[in-house]
């Protein structure tokens, strides 16, 4: 009987254990593009290639198409302008993101940072407190912003 019951109430409330792979997925893809949207607007100028460079990252990253990708792009830049706390996102990212996939991560920000050609001091805050909340060493940290730097250069 105890076992009818609780398979009745497994049927009507959702699980929010890892058996719900698609809503994680969802979860950690918007945290990453809150992460990347939140980046590109530290500078307080916005430029169209970097709005590209978001969009294809996260079609690089996440093997989505162009419309999956911008949809994601533009949901995370509605939901940032209301954005309080990174926390809740970056808790996401250490949670569900192994090591190498942070460092992606992070070089993907950097790539951000270096789209229209100069660092801002306030990039370098925001980012350098992203590295922390989503425990980059500073070694990687420095690393990541190398290989983004190289990349754009080339």
């Amino acid at each position: 009987m105890f076992k009818q019951i609780q398979s009745f109430l497994s049927s009507i409330i959702p699980s929010s254990g890892p058996h719900q792979k698609t809503g994680a997925t969802e979860d950690i893809r918007f945290s990453v593009a809150i992460l990347l949207v939140e980046i590109m607007h530290a500078d307080h100028v916005l430029h169209e290639h970097e709005q590209s460079l978001v969009i294809r990252l996260l079609e690089q990253q996440f093997v989505l198409d162009e419309f999956a990708a911008t949809a994601l792009f533009k949901s995370a830049n509605d939901k940032m302008k209301d954005a309080v706390s990174l926390h809740e996102y970056t808790s996401r990212v250490n949670s569900e993101l192994s090591y190498p996939q942070k460092f992606q991560l992070m070089t993907n920000l950097w790539k951000v940072v270096y789209a229209d050609g100069q660092v801002d001091r306030y990039e370098e805050h925001l980012i350098r407190r992203m590295a922390d909340l989503i425990h980059v060493s500073h070694k990687d940290f420095i690393r990541s912003k190398h290989l983004a730097e190289e990349s754009t250069v080339c």
